[in-house]
């Protein structure tokens, strides 16, 4: 297992990413962190599955990432679909949670480019549910590939149930799923 740094070092490590990039330098002992997991004494040393969350709305990726965290998932938010991409290319998620309007690369886009690799993450589409259009994205988005398609709201319950039937679900039912 890796050893996770003190909450202490990574404040202090933040704290001189900011100073030194207010003054315009960079320091070359320091590396961004990748994702966030909420660490607490019971869980330090368990497995937790990764989420991919790709939304281009800052609050909501926000609100999104806390919910996951909360419900015990490493999660690695990114604003568009390039974004994700790069990050695929870097690490191995169990699951990506996109939304659909974004930027460079949309999410309609994103899951087709992901059901070209050889065994992709499953992958759930997110949309706002007062975009008019909402419906006919998300359904699309099944058709070209997310196991699941749900709208955003302030009890995004269904989200959260999908996201632990596709993680914590036995490996037999993901490979019953038709791509």
């Amino acid at each position: 297992m890796a050893k996770i740094p003190s909450l202490r070092g990574k404040l202090a490590a933040r704290k001189m990413r900011v100073l030194d990039g207010a003054q315009g330098r960079a320091h070359p002992r320091l590396t961004v962190c990748r994702s966030l997991r909420l660490v607490t004494a019971d869980n330090r040393d368990e497995y937790r599955p990764t989420i991919l969350l790709a939304y281009h709305g800052g609050i909501v990726r926000q609100l999104l990432t806390a919910m996951l965290l909360r419900q015990g998932y490493d999660v690695t938010p990114c604003e568009d679909g390039q974004a994700a991409v790069r990050q695929l290319d870097m690490a191995h998620f169990d699951l990506i949670v996109t939304g659909i309007i974004m930027p460079n690369l949309d999410g309609l886009e994103l899951i087709r480019a992901l059901r070209c690799r050889p065994a992709p993450p499953p992958i759930m589409a997110v949309a706002e549910d007062r975009d008019l259009m909402s419906p006919v994205y998300l359904r699309n988005a099944t058709l070209c590939g997310a196991m699941g398609a749900h709208f955003l709201s302030a009890a995004s319950t269904d989200l959260l149930a999908d996201a632990d039937w596709i993680l914590k679900g036995s490996t037999d039912v993901l490979k019953q799923v038709v791509w």
